[in-house]
């Protein structure tokens, strides 16, 4: 594996990204990082961009949206900002503050999976999948009606296999 350089990426939607757009950031994500931190924990930041911005296109008012990717010498933060309604910024919110206090991320993944059968739309598994499967801490702000959700972990990362 290289040694880590800085890289920072700002991307910016008019409004929520299509699917095509996902599938293409994510792989333009993972060919950007992997000769930088190897290709497991490329794919490891792969799916968290996937993740987030499938967020944005389910739960993101129609209006312009950011991604963003600041990959340093020791550590890596990937983050959203778009607008809600309060409604579902207040899901979020409580759903941000249960991933978070959990001491067994692998767990509440499980959990969050079982109520996914039970709802009719919106399992939000991703955010739970992040912190489980992508070992990174998530942190969030709300202004108003905007939020920002950073994804942020220490370099080298373990994969979710534990490499």
């Amino acid at each position: 594996m290289a040694s880590p350089s800085a890289v920072a990426v700002r991307l910016q939607f008019e409004k929520p990204p299509s699917i095509r757009s996902i599938s293409t950031t994510r792989r333009f994500v993972e060919d950007l990082c992997s000769p930088i931190v190897g290709s497991d924990v490329a794919a490891v930041l792969a799916m968290v961009v996937h993740e987030l911005m499938e967020n944005l296109t389910k739960y993101a008012d129609d209006a312009p949206v950011e991604l963003a990717l600041n990959l340093g010498h020791r550590d890596v933060c990937i983050a959203t900002t778009n607008t809600a309604e309060q409604q579902q910024l207040a899901k979020l919110d409580e759903l941000l503050t249960e991933i978070a206090k959990s001491s067994d991320p692998r767990a509440t993944f499980q959990t969050f999976i079982g109520r996914s059968v039970e709802e009719d739309v919106g399992s939000r598994l991703g955010l739970a999948r992040i912190r489980a499967e992508g070992g990174m801490e998530l942190h969030w702000v709300v202004h108003g009606t905007a939020v920002t959700i950073r994804a942020e972990a220490r370099l080298p990362m373990e994969t979710s296999d534990g490499h």
